[in-house]
């Protein structure tokens, strides 16, 4: 029979030898590498509370725990294994639970015990923020296989199949995620600025723990993982001063950020600003900029266009050069306030400032096709039975481009192929498969 770690708490530990309450259960002593309860706390109302190794337990009833006799139940210095658990100070009711690919799944609010042998089964995981009085029927069932490390802080399962890993963070994502060691399960510090590379199309480093003492950094290299919310390093010495990483502290004095940096053509004519960037979190390149065309840099949030880094000749201390023909690769970035027609139109007319392309009247931005470009019914990309969303007047930006990269989901399942032309269905599965992003970044 399966219990909650909850319900052993204030159960009467009742001897068999003399039929006698011995005490009341107050705690359990959990083995993270056994995946078992190793041991009981016993109240027995001394000023010691005494440990009760579960190998001593007979039964497990609704009101009380039976033992065969008193001695099993002894001081904590008696059991000097039991010892060594307490002071490894690892934690699972109340830890933060995080897949080995950084995805948080919330705070572990419990774990269920078979009663019989001791073995933990699950672990019980829920949303909120507090693990004091958590709704235990509302609970996530993680199975205890599935733990990789169990620490003061974080307890770190393996990544479902389901959990995306072909997607790309935005350098405002990163910025106050959580650094967490692998080895130890706890946090170790929060990424408060990005350090590039030299040529600025990758990441060297984070700066983390900025403040009144001397700024610390952590190197790229030793990143194990960057997921939507955590990175991972298997370093417990990952953190080190900035002073003590002379090549990071280089390029962080140099204090080049591409965001907000203005554009300019080949041919020398301002082209817009750059609003940020976005980043391959496996190797950490640089994939493509969220731009603004046009002279004026105050935006909306959301607003602007994908610009791939095909279309990025440099990216320096002052500027970021692209190709003059760079207009016709950008995108309206997903989720912008107004409807892609009406934002696309309103860029326009920004663009309209810029010089012409070599070879054309003027700059073309990205428009949503005519129904007579694309063999689809209108209004574009709507999945039947599916309502419209309100942000959508027109035919969807991606509709009839071709797939220059492979489109997988995280389980394997083929969202779009090399060559493939971008249909409703495609869009809708990268939709909802949280790739939407990244089909954007690998279209023509």
């Amino acid at each position: 029979m399966e219990r909650y770690d909850r319900d052993f708490l204030g159960l009467e530990v009742v001897s068999l030898q003399d039929a006698s309450v011995v005490g009341e259960v107050e705690g359990l002593i959990a083995d993270d590498r056994a995946k078992t309860v190793a041991a009981l706390i016993v109240n027995t109302g001394s000023y010691r509370s005494r440990v009760l190794p579960y190998t001593q337990v007979c039964s497990v009833g609704e009101d009380a725990v039976v033992i065969e006799s008193a001695d099993g139940v002894k001081l904590i210095s008696e059991a000097p294994e039991l010892e060594a658990l307490v002071e490894r100070n690892v934690a699972l009711a109340g830890a933060y639970l995080l897949t080995e690919g950084g995805t948080l799944l919330g705070r572990v609010s419990g774990f269920l015990v078979d009663a019989t042998s001791g073995v933990i089964t699950s672990l019980a995981v829920t949303q909120e923020e507090s693990a004091e009085a958590p709704d235990l029927e509302a609970a996530l069932l993680i199975p205890a296989d599935s733990i990789v490390t169990v620490g003061s802080e974080v307890v770190i399962v393996t990544s479902p199949r389901s959990e995306a890993t072909d997607t790309v963070l935005a350098a405002d994502e990163l910025r106050g995620l959580p650094i967490v060691s692998t080895n130890q399960g706890r946090f170790l510090a929060e990424i408060d600025d990005v350090i590039l590379t030299e040529s600025h199309e990758a990441l060297a480093g984070f700066l983390v723990n900025l403040g009144l003492y001397e700024p610390q950094a952590m190197s790229f290299a030793d990143v194990s993982v960057i997921g939507p919310d955590a990175v991972l390093t298997g370093r417990t010495d990952a953190i080190a001063t900035l002073s003590a990483q002379p090549d990071l502290e280089a390029l962080a004095e140099r204090r080049v950020s591409v965001e907000g940096s203005r554009a300019v053509t080949l041919s020398g004519k301002s082209a817009g600003f750059v609003l940020q960037y976005y980043v391959n979190p496996a190797n950490g390149a640089i994939v493509g900029l969220q731009f603004l065309p046009g002279t004026a840099q105050a935006h909306v949030p959301g607003e602007g266009y994908l610009l791939p880094l095909a279309k990025v000749v440099r990216m320096g201390r002052d500027l970021v050069v692209v190709e003059d023909d760079f207009a016709s690769t950008l995108r309206p970035v997903e989720g912008t306030s107004a409807p892609a027609a009406t934002h696309a139109a309103v860029n326009q007319e920004e663009v309209g400032h810029l010089p012409p392309t070599p070879g054309a009247d003027h700059i073309q931005l990205p428009v949503a096709p005519s129904s007579e470009a694309a063999d689809v019914p209108a209004p574009g990309w709507i999945v039947e039975g599916q309502q419209t969303p309100p942000s959508c007047t027109g035919k969807h930006y991606l509709l009839g481009r071709r797939v220059l990269k492979k489109l997988e989901t995280a389980g394997g399942r083929l969202i779009a192929n090399v060559g493939d032309v971008v249909t409703p269905a495609v869009i809708e599965q990268a939709r909802s498969s949280d790739l939407l992003l990244v089909l954007s970044l690998n279209v023509e």
